[in-house]
């Protein structure tokens, strides 16, 4: 788990095949609702330029509009809770979700939020 302020390269002082998963949270660990970090964005593409075969999880203020700029990046798990409980529809959000993560396949490397 890679904290907002951790840097991408900490994850590389441990040998890759110990892990499955590389876990970036972009809130500070401690409750839900948090508004997203989008300064902690880079680090996807970098985990994922160097470490291509493993899965990259992104927690914490995830939404339509930061799981989209998270998939663009490299992203494969996208963890929702407030934006998902909080939803009038949940089904619509998690297939808003899911469309935008398939759209931000064919679209890599987003301008930001």
């Amino acid at each position: 788990v890679l904290n907002p302020d951790t840097p991408a390269d900490r994850v590389f002082f441990f040998d890759p095949t110990l892990y499955d998963e590389i876990l970036c949270m972009f809130v500070h660990p401690g409750f839900c609702g948090q508004a997203f970090i989008p300064e902690a964005l880079p680090k996807i593409a970098e985990l994922r330029d160097r470490l291509p075969d493993k899965d990259i999880s992104v927690d914490g203020g995830i939404d339509g509009t930061s799981g989209l700029e998270c998939a663009r990046r490299g992203a494969n798990i996208l963890i929702s809770g407030s934006y998902l409980y909080d939803a009038p529809d949940m089904a619509a959000s998690i297939s808003e979700l899911r469309s935008g993560a398939k759209e931000a396949v064919s679209h890599p490397q987003g301008d930001g939020i």
